[in-house]
């Protein structure tokens, strides 16, 4: 998926019905160019942003085709703001 978009919100969408509207949510940053099949990519957010609890991923309004995600990894800035610290950080 070329110019991916990456945001965050507070809002459960996870409930039966609730849609992700674009533009809904605080963004993150987008992907500045295409991506290839099997690729690791890398977005790094505005550090002046607040902490969330979702986060999104999103093709841009003209994007064609569709997204396939093996993994994601989400960190602060300054480190991981959780109970549970990977051995690998």
């Amino acid at each position: 998926m070329d110019y991916f978009i990456i945001g965050l919100t507070n809002r459960d969408y996870f409930q039966v019905g609730a849609n992700i509207i674009r533009d809904s949510y605080s963004w993150c940053g987008q992907y500045p160019s295409a991506t290839q099949q099997g690729g690791v990519y890398r977005l790094s957010c505005d550090t002046g942003l607040p902490a969330y609890r979702y986060l999104i991923v999103q093709q841009p309004i003209n994007g064609t085709g569709f997204e396939s995600i093996c993994e994601i990894e989400a960190y602060s800035v300054q480190g991981c703001l959780c109970s549970f610290v990977p051995s690998n950080m």
